[in-house]
């Protein structure tokens, strides 16, 4: 499996997908167009998540793209992200407030 998520502006037909298209038969792309970029950014980051949730292949990503994919592969809740060293490393941070009571962050 080869998914493509596109630049700014991007589209999942000519340019680079002309070329990723045919590495791979199970291949798609995601383009980051005018549609998808009317978009939230907690909707756009949604919908680069459901794209790339792949149990195995590749993901190539350009500029934006790249920009969504590293948010989209964050945990999706604070608890998820949360550690016990959370609390000790970061509880006297006032822009990373910790909420040790529940184990976990609680400013993503």
């Amino acid at each position: 499996m080869l998914r493509y998520i596109t630049g700014r502006g991007g589209s999942g037909i000519g340019g680079l997908s002309t070329h990723l298209k045919t590495l791979d038969d199970d291949y798609d792309a995601l383009p980051i167009d005018a549609g998808f970029l009317r978009q939230d950014m907690q909707e756009q980051v949604d919908k680069t998540r459901e794209f790339i949730n792949l149990e195995s292949g590749h993901v190539v990503a350009n500029s934006y793209g790249a920009y969504l994919l590293t948010h989209a592969i964050q945990p999706v809740t604070p608890e998820e992200n949360a550690s016990p060293s959370d609390c000790r490393a970061n509880a006297g941070y006032a822009r990373s407030p910790i909420n040790c009571d529940q184990g976990g962050r609680t400013d993503l």
